[in-house]
């Protein structure tokens, strides 16, 4: 079944597991570290990657999936992918965050009209290093991208096919009032981006997940 709706475009500044405030002048601009060399794709998962790909349970025909570990559930395919029954294929949409919020509440799908745009931190769970390690983030939670040599993009492949490897909405807003957090999924580091920015958007259903405290 198609995902596809019809809306807007929006550049989240260089957008990793974190927390979720005031008028400022300008948008806080998250400068991501100069991209490693891609890791070669392996032809098999590694033990600690198995374990990872373990926690998502398939729901239904496979369109959606429950983390365990949070308790939500994701649509497997990006907003404006299709999945086949194996994969997420069609290209996947881009809006602005204005209109992502407003597509996410009325959405329904398999059957359930609770999506929502998922969190910073909700997004920021299914960013996936292959490489075991990542850079830290700020005190505002901004930065986290994936350290060292690592597959894009950043999450389980296995779980989100055809996810691409560029920037997505999430819920949370910006210190400022034109402002929005996104996750850039070609490193899984996270900033805030002009919420006229055009950006891709996955959708979540769920009681709202907090991490723990760090």
């Amino acid at each position: 079944m198609s995902l596809r709706r019809n809306l807007l475009p929006v550049s989240i500044a260089a957008l990793v597991l974190a927390g979720c405030g005031q008028e400022a002048a300008a948008p806080v601009q998250v400068a991501a570290p100069a991209p490693a060399p891609a890791e070669p794709v392996a032809a098999e998962p590694s033990e600690r990657e198995r374990a990872a790909i373990a926690r998502f349970e398939p729901q239904g025909d496979g369109a959606l999936v429950l983390d365990r570990a949070t308790g939500l559930t994701w649509m497997r395919c990006s907003i404006g992918q299709e999945w086949t029954g194996e994969t997420c294929a069609g290209e996947a949409e881009r809006h602005d965050w204005d209109a992502a919020v407003a597509l996410a509440d009325a959405f329904e799908y398999a059957g359930h009209a609770d999506w929502r745009l998922p969190t910073r931190d909700e997004l920021l769970t299914i960013t996936w290093c292959s490489s075991g390690h990542r850079f830290a983030t700020d005190a505002d939670g901004a930065g986290g991208a994936c350290a060292g040599s690592f597959r894009q993009p950043a999450i389980l492949s296995a779980v989100f096919p055809a996810t691409p490897a560029l920037k997505f909405w999430s819920a949370t807003p910006g210190t400022m009032s034109f402002t929005a957090w996104g996750v850039a999924f070609s490193t899984a580091v996270t900033g805030a981006g002009n919420r006229r920015d055009s950006e891709h958007l996955r959708l979540v259903r769920g009681a709202q997940y907090q991490p723990a405290a760090k």
